[in-house]
């Protein structure tokens, strides 16, 4: 037990409920985004190759479609993984007594709610008709308010993150945080759970799987990227420590002193980021669409 008590008293400091407000103010706005938030109709380009689609439907994707598709897809998963906390409670995890077996339930967590999202998300779209071509103002629009949301949350961690330097305060211990500070294969599958909660996105990484009319095994193989790369930073640093455990903690241990000053910062300019590419997706795709 011994060897877990310094990882739990870093997590301590480390998770604080501040920053696991931000991680979840980068992964929620659920509904909103759940429901209107698209990307381009990949697949109309290839109407005239693929013979004429039915009124309201895209046509298929061309295989250039498919591979932007692929690209814009892993490219915000890749955002949707960046996150300080995650990146903490895998380190903290790697320095328990029992490193490998909990941080393997962790990505168990994390994965089967990943999963959920994105089984539920497809069915939701495919199934509602959301993603159709004849809702394109609708989409862009309110991808374009979505934005501008994420743009407001990112200014308001700003303001909290600088009023905390000017007046700082004792840490406080959240629910993750206790639940971390003393791992078990139980715990560890709940944190990730929650940790990996609904995410704007996440979700738009979904939807443009979702919204190209592709095959069935591009689809899948779409949504295994984007659940793989959401993931990333739980079964990389597991890997790294499989295959050299002595080393991944030295680098962890000295990379989390950064991030534990520097991770509020981090977490603000992905969400602002975020904020960014919707809106530029959403005011070009309103330009097209006039």
């Amino acid at each position: 037990a011994g060897a877990g008590q310094p990882a739990a008293r870093r997590t301590r400091s480390a998770i604080s409920p501040r920053l696991m407000l931000g991680v979840l103010c980068s992964r929620v706005f659920v509904t909103v985004s759940f429901a209107t938030v698209s990307y381009p109709d990949l697949g109309s380009g290839a109407a005239g190759r693929a013979g004429s689609p039915r009124p309201g439907e895209a046509a298929p994707a061309a295989v250039g479609d498919r591979g932007r598709m692929l690209v814009q897809a892993a490219g915000l998963a890749l955002l949707a993984a960046v996150s300080p906390a995650v990146l903490l409670i895998t380190a903290a995890y790697l320095g328990s007594a029992r490193p490998g077996e909990t941080t393997v339930f962790f990505l168990a967590g994390a994965v089967l709610m990943s999963t959920t999202l994105a089984v539920v998300g497809l069915i939701v779209l495919r199934g509602t008709g959301l993603s159709r071509p004849d809702h394109h103002a609708s989409r862009y629009g309110l991808r374009l308010g979505l934005g501008l949301l994420l743009l407001a949350v990112s200014a308001l961690l700003l303001v909290r993150r600088r009023r905390q330097q000017a007046r700082p305060r004792p840490p406080r211990r959240g629910l993750v945080s206790r639940m971390v500070a003393s791992p078990s294969p139980r715990s560890a599958v709940l944190v990730g759970l929650l940790v990996f909660g609904p995410g704007v996105t996440f979700l738009a990484a979904l939807q443009v799987i979702a919204t190209a009319r592709t095959s069935i095994g591009v689809t899948i193989a779409g949504v295994v990227l984007i659940i793989a790369l959401d993931v990333a930073l739980v079964w990389l640093p597991l890997l790294f420590y499989l295959a050299a455990p002595g080393l991944t903690q030295r680098r962890l241990s000295a990379f989390n002193g950064w991030l534990r000053a520097h991770g509020g910062a981090l977490l603000i300019v992905v969400i602002f980021a975020a904020g960014i590419i919707m809106i530029v997706n959403g005011g070009s795709g309103l330009a097209a669409g006039g």
